[in-house]
This record gives C-alpha cells, sequence and structure tokens, in this order.
C-alpha cells in the first residue's frame, strides 16, 4: 500500500477544523471525510470522482463576487479546479486556481477552513470527471480588473444581488449560504 500524498492529512485537517464551525452541522462532512477515507488517491484528479478546490471571492465590502465562465461546464461559477501534486494545501490549491482564472492574488481568507462543501456530478464535457467533491472556502480581494485565463472564457466582478446567468443549479443559493456564514466572522 503506498502512502497517501499529503493533500490527503491536509484535506482531512480541514475538514476537522470545518465541524468546530457554528455551521457545520448543515454540511455533509461525514460523507466527504468518508470519500477521502475510503480513496486516499481522490486528492488528485486521476480517479473519476476526485476532490476539487473553489474560492468565493468577494470584494472587500461583500458587494460583489468573482466570477468565471466555466468553459466545459457553460455556466459563471466562483474560481476553481483540481489539486494537483506541487500543492501543499488545499487551500493553498484553491489560491493558485483562483490566481491561474482570474490574475487575482490579493487574497484575504475569511477562514481557514472551507466555508461550503458540494458534490458535483460532471457531464460527459469533463471527460474521464465524473463527480467533484468540492472544498469552497472564502476570501475577500480588491475589486482590481481581472483577466480571462484558457480556463475560462470570461472573468469578472458581479454584484452578490445580480449573479450572472446562466449559472449552477443551486449556485445563487450556496453564494447566499457562504455570505450568511462570512459575516459571522465579522
Amino acid at each position: 500500500m503506498s502512502t497517501p500524498h499529503p493533500l490527503f492529512a491536509a484535506a482531512l485537517d480541514d475538514l476537522n477544523t470545518l465541524r468546530e464551525r457554528p455551521w457545520a452541522h448543515a454540511l455533509d462532512v461525514d460523507a466527504f471525510e468518508s470519500f477521502l477515507l475510503a480513496n486516499p488517491g481522490a486528492v488528485l484528479r486521476d480517479r473519476a470522482e476526485h476532490l476539487t478546490v473553489s474560492v468565493m471571492v468577494f470584494t472587500l465590502d461583500l458587494s460583489q463576487i468573482l466570477l468565471c465562465f466555466h468553459a466545459k461546464g457553460g455556466v459563471w461559477v466562483q474560481p476553481g479546479g483540481h489539486l494537483e501534486p506541487s500543492d501543499d494545501t488545499p487551500r493553498q490549491a484553491a489560491a493558485r486556481e483562483v490566481l491561474e482564472e482570474s490574475g487575482v492574488e490579493d487574497l484575504t481568507w475569511v477562514d481557514d477552513a472551507p466555508v461550503d462543501l458540494t458534490r458535483y456530478t460532471s457531464t460527459a464535457t469533463f471527460g474521464a470527471c465524473v463527480g467533484h467533491w468540492d472544498l469552497t472556502y472564502a476570501a475577500t480581494a480588491p475589486a482590481r480588473t481581472p483577466r480571462v485565463s484558457e480556463e475560462s472564457k470570461a472573468v469578472g466582478w458581479f454584484p452578490v444581488s445580480d449573479l450572472a446567468h446562466p449559472q449552477a443549479r443551486g449556485f445563487s443559493d450556496q453564494v447566499d449560504r457562504v455570505l450568511q456564514r462570512i459575516k459571522q466572522f465579522s
């Protein structure tokens, strides 16, 4: 049996930290933990179902959110993606994804732990990926002009009260949940 990648322990640590948050009861932390324990290699994308990370990046006043038009998914979502072997932690992977997809790098993390957990079933456009177990982090950043990357057809800041369309099913509800959780840190 091979030794799990260090991201495995770091992801479990993040889930354990999340358990301490007041909203943890609303998330299926146990399912994420069970999935990882049964599939330690799922921290990397070489499995059909694997862990992903994303970041809901808000302006400092929480009035706008950074969104990318996901080329494969055909919807507006928060920046995010796969963990890479060179990443030390899921949050580091999330910061890398934000930088790669938008050029935004001045992130101030709301919390060390994820603020939301979401499972996505992938469509055929995602190739071998059939499911993503997403750790969603939250951060704030100055509203500087983002840049479009190869992974996104478009990227921009949008009012949280008027999100871009089309969007993933349940996305606006997720944004509302995350904003409510962020306000508990203020």
